[in-house]
């Protein structure tokens, strides 16, 4: 697997020093395909916060100010599911 992502020391340092509920990013996952790790994943769950992959159109939203909603369905044992994502600002 070959993709960008954010590396462990990015999301531990948005999980302290910013005020955030989830992380979305328009790539396959937060952590690069070479991680085997998971290393943001682990950093991202431990903070009790969310990610949202494969998200479409983030270029659109501000760098600031958006409220985003997301709808996301409970599956039973899965360690994910499709969202319906939208923003408002």
């Amino acid at each position: 697997m070959h993709f960008p992502g954010l590396d462990e020391t990015t999301v531990a340092f948005l999980t302290t020093e910013r005020h955030l509920v989830g992380i979305g990013i328009d790539t396959l996952s937060i952590d690069p395909g070479t991680d085997k790790r998971y290393a943001g994943h682990r950093t991202l769950s431990a903070a009790g916060k969310w990610a949202a992959e494969c998200v479409a159109n983030l270029g659109q939203l501000p760098a600031t100010g958006a409220t985003v909603f997301v709808g996301a369905v409970k599956v039973a044992g899965a360690t994910g599911a499709p969202a319906r994502i939208v923003a408002f600002w």
